[in-house]
């Protein structure tokens, strides 16, 4: 996998970051920094990027 786009959103608001193939994200906002480190966890583990989930 290349460089994604990953479109993330929390109370209303919405980011999109860039995830890298080794799953890490670049320039994450504070508030998004727990939502992000699972999303990378789970696509470095288990090759898995997560689809519509919302908080």
């Amino acid at each position: 996998m290349e460089d994604c786009r990953v479109r993330v959103r929390l109370n209303n608001q919405s980011w999109v970051l860039n995830i890298d193939s080794e799953g890490q994200f670049n320039n994450v906002p504070p508030e998004l920094n727990d939502m992000c480190r699972i999303i990378s966890h789970v696509h470095q583990h288990h090759h898995y990027l997560l689809g519509r989930v919302e908080v």
